[in-house]
Order: C-alpha cells, then structure tokens, then sequence
C-alpha cells in the first residue's frame, strides 16, 4: 500500500511539473499587466513579464504597491488624477473576497510618464473558502485612450470653427437623424439643439415645402449624392 502511495505522489508531482511551466511561460508572453497577490494582504505578489516591465521591476522582484523604503518610483492614480490609496488597490480589494471589474487606473513614472491601464481582479480562496490572495489581469489601453483624447480635441476645434462661420451647418448620422447643428443654423431658426435635432429640423420648413424638402434630403441621401434645397 505504501508503495503505491509514493507511486501515485510521484505520478502526481510529474503531471503537476508541466502545468507549471506552462503557467510560467504563458506569464512571460502575455502582452498583459498580471498580478498575483499570494496572501490576503497583498505582502507578496508576483506579476507577468509585462506587469514587471511597466512597473520598472525586474521579473521575480516582489511588487508590492509601495516598498517602505519608498524606492519605487511608479505612482498609481484614478483617471482623475487621485492616488490610489493602499486599499483602494483593486488587487488587496480582490484579495479580500470582492471581486472587482473593468477597474481603470493609471501608473505615472518619475518622469511624467503615464500608462492607463483597465482590467479585473478576482479573488483566491482556500479549501475552506476563505480568502488567501488575488489574481488581477490589466491590459494597457494608452493608446485608446490617448486616441479619445485627439478626438474630443479635433470635435472641440470643429465645433469652435462651425459656430464662428455664417453659414448654416448641420450632421446627421448614417439613419437620416440630424444630430448636431452650429450655432448660425440655431440662431436663424430660433429653436434650441434638442429641437432640432433628429428630424426636428423640419418643423422650421413651411409645411408646403416640407414633403418636398424631405423627400430631397432622403433620396440623395441614400445614393450618397450631395445636394441643394
């Protein structure tokens, strides 16, 4: 009986040698910020070969949020700039039983340098259910939300520009529904935005051209023709 014990202990550990490294080669290829906090207290954490690399650690380094010696140099912070308080930590959230979902966060270097980041951390437990660490998962979506940034700053210069023209200027989407007009356009048909908006707009037009002028509007739409009214 003992020796088929030690039999199937050895079998066992074999088995378990592979799922190991294959844990530990998919932490060094996932292009994703992986945390793993071994204790409900997040006193020791181990990350993905990302994770380290945006924390500007070495793999295998314990990160924990702030060393008390205070030799790291990555601040983490709300998208509104706050700091991150130690418990607020979506990892030490996790690691104490809440799970926490589609959490944004940004790191600042020293340098003023800044990742934005946006994942889920969901908790541990040991076999008698109660909590004993966390695992996050964190993409980096600097470039969207740098690319959001260039946008609303392009929509702010559009819309400067089109309220300061004379001419009267409105956009409808891909359904037909108007869904902004400039300032001119406004001022001229003395009705607000929300008025106009959609297919709003045509109140303004005498209701013996409106069929008319609808009708333009639809036709050429559709065959992506420009037009005139």
């Amino acid at each position: 009986i003992a020796e088929t014990s030690n039999q199937s202990s050895r079998s066992n550990e074999l088995m378990t040698i592979p799922k190991v490294q294959e844990l530990e080669t998919v932490l060094k290829a996932v292009p994703a910020a992986i945390f793993i906090a071994h204790d409900p207290q997040c006193r020791s954490i181990s990350g993905s070969r990302f994770a380290c690399q945006l924390m500007g650690m070495s793999e295998g380094q314990n990160i924990v949020y702030k060393p008390p010696n205070g030799s790291r140099s990555i601040e983490v912070r709300h998208p509104d700039g706050r700091e991150f308080a130690p418990d607020e930590m979506p990892l030490r959230k996790a690691a104490r039983g809440a799970s926490q979902r589609q959490v944004r966060f940004d790191l600042v270097t020293e340098h003023g340098k800044t990742k934005s980041l946006i994942g889920n951390a969901e908790p541990l437990f040991d076999e008698h259910g109660r909590p004993r660490g966390a695992v996050g998962a964190f993409i980096d979506v600097t470039g969207v939300i740098e690319s959001e940034h260039a946008a609303r700053i392009e929509a702010e210069r559009f819309r400067v520009m089109a309220d300061s023209s004379p001419a009267m200027v409105w956009i409808a989407d891909v359904t037909k529904c108007c869904v902004w007009f400039n300032k001119a356009w406004l001022d001229f048909n003395g009705r607000s935005m929300d008025e106009e908006l959609a297919h709003g707009w045509i109140e303004g037009i005498h209701p013996d051209e409106a069929p008319h002028c609808e009708a333009l509007f639809n036709s050429h739409f559709d065959r992506r023709e420009p037009f005139s009214i």
